[in-house]
C-alpha cells in the first residue's frame, strides 16, 4: 500500500490544478483495475467469492497484487474529489447530528466485522 502514498500527493495536485485531468486518471485508473481483476479472474478460472474451498489459490494470484485492492482505495478518492467539489459551489450541505454520526460509524464497523469474521467459522479449518 505504499505506493498509494506516493500516488495520492500526485493525484491531490493535478486535482488542485486541473480537476477534469484528475477525474480523468482516477477514471482511467479504476477501469484498469476493473480489467486486470476481471482478466486474471476468467484467465485462471477462478471462483467469484474469495473464501471458496475450491478456489485456494484467489489471494495469491488476485488480492494480494495491487491492481486488485487499488479500486476501493480510488473509489475512496474520487468520492472526497467529488465532494469538495460540490462543497466549494455549495450544492452540499449537509448536516448530520453527532448522535447519528456515531450510529451510522458503529453500523458501519459492525458490517466490515460481520463480512470479515462471518464466514470464519466455515473456512477456518482450511479447503
Amino acid at each position: 500500500e505504499l505506493q498509494f502514498i506516493v500516488v495520492t500527493p500526485m493525484l491531490c495536485f493535478i486535482y488542485l490544478r486541473w480537476r477534469t485531468t484528475a477525474a480523468v486518471i482516477i477514471s482511467s485508473i479504476c477501469a484498469f483495475s476493473v480489467a486486470a481483476t476481471a482478466w486474471v479472474t476468467a484467465h485462471y478460472d477462478l471462483d467469484v467469492y474469495p473464501a471458496s474451498p475450491s478456489n485456494a489459490t484467489f489471494m495469491s494470484t488476485v488480492y494480494d497484487k495491487p491492481y486488485s485492492r487499488v479500486l476501493p482505495y480510488f473509489l475512496g478518492m474520487a468520492t472526497l474529489l467529488l465532494w469538495d467539489r460540490l462543497s466549494r459551489r455549495g450544492t452540499l450541505r449537509v448536516h448530520v447530528n453527532v448522535v447519528l454520526r456515531c450510529f451510522v460509524y458503529v453500523g458501519a464497523a459492525t458490517a466490515m466485522s460481520a463480512t470479515v469474521f462471518g464466514p470464519w467459522p466455515l473456512f477456518r479449518d482450511g479447503p
